[in-house]
């Protein structure tokens, strides 16, 4: 689990040249030198897959692309990877891996134990596609459990982000909250390299009696981002200060396409 998804790391075995080892028969010198030569065969891939159920509707981030890059042509996880499932160490993910040199099936392959580090929250992201520069994000309904609005993402200094509206997600008009248009010197993050989260109050936009732990109010958040800008996580926090969610993380929902 992760938040208010799934994650799962998925081993993906590359099968693009049809060149095997049987391990009852002595491998062959030819036979050696041509699993050599074709460096695709039996390379296994970690890949991250996302569901919002665990038993089904799995489908991969992205079907193309490593978790886990595997290492250089002499590196001990050229060939193989294996990830176990992370562990956080109060800062950071820390990923074990199994590593191995050769293709899955060959006879001379060695294994080693690796580990990759992912800081909190960095396991998936939206980021605009390099053809677009500006673009407006628009989450699905979420709970307004708290008062605090704190986003995750990433803004290198050539990118910017800035927190457009804050609206009901129902018809009608709801108790103790209106249309949130926060000012643009609370909610504006340009120029700077951002890579943490970013607490906005939304305080001033609420009625003085409305108790968001008491009857959550379903909102919808638009943010305003430019390229290379990503996106990771939006939550509701009771204290700026306070980096313990006092209710679940909302994620935003990977896109469509695989």
């Amino acid at each position: 689990p992760w938040h208010d998804i799934f994650l799962g790391f998925v081993s993906v075995i590359d099968t693009n040249h049809d060149t095997t080892y049987a391990p009852t028969t002595a491998p062959t010198t030819d036979l050696l030198s041509n699993m050599d030569k074709e460096s695709n065969t039996g390379l296994i891939h970690c890949r991250l897959a996302y569901s919002l159920e665990p038993l089904r509707g799995w489908r991969f981030v992205d079907r193309y692309q490593d978790f886990i890059p595997l290492g250089h042509d002499q590196s001990f996880d050229s060939s193989v990877c294996f990830a176990a499932a992370p562990v956080f160490d109060g800062q950071l993910e820390r990923i074990y891996y199994f590593g191995g040199n050769k293709p899955h099936a060959h006879p001379n392959r060695t294994s080693a134990l690796g580990l990759a580090t992912l800081r909190k929250d960095r396991f998936l992201g939206l980021r605009l596609a390099p053809t677009i520069y500006n673009a407006v994000l628009t989450t699905k309904p979420l709970a307004l459990t708290a008062r605090f609005l704190a986003l995750t993402f990433d803004a290198p200094n050539d990118s910017c982000l800035q927190l457009v509206s804050v609206r009901s997600a129902t018809k009608t008009a709801l108790r103790g909250i209106t249309d949130l248009r926060p000012q643009p010197e609370d909610a504006f993050f340009c120029g700077q390299n951002f890579t943490d989260h970013r607490v906005i109050d939304l305080a001033p936009f609420l009625d003085e009696n409305y108790q968001p732990n008491d009857d959550p109010a379903p909102i919808i958040v638009s943010l305003n981002i430019t390229a290379n800008t990503t996106i990771f996580t939006l939550s509701f926090h009771d204290d700026s200060n306070n980096t313990t969610l006092q209710s679940p993380i909302q994620t935003l929902s990977p896109p469509g396409g695989d």
